[in-house]
């Protein structure tokens, strides 16, 4: 039962990347720290209401993960 559930917690993993890398292409996966996935996407601040939307839809589509947007990163964090 387990397994399962850890089965479809990484296939939603690699669909939550895919729905970001579809709606924002630029983006980057953080590294691996206490369980806790990151992605940054590098937006536009006149975009962010937009970005809200998209995580409340991708919140109900992939259940298995608790989804939330952390702070604003400057620009040079992408580099």
């Amino acid at each position: 039962m387990q397994t399962a559930w850890q089965q479809q917690q990484q296939s939603e993993l690699q669909q939550i990347a895919k729905a970001i890398d579809q709606t924002y292409p630029n983006w980057a996966r953080g590294e691996l720290g206490n369980g806790i996935e990151r992605f940054y996407i590098l937006g536009d601040r006149i975009q962010e209401r937009l970005l809200y939307e998209h995580l409340a839809v991708w919140q109900r589509q992939f259940i298995h993960w608790e989804l939330s947007l952390g702070e604003m990163l400057p620009p040079y964090h992408f580099v």
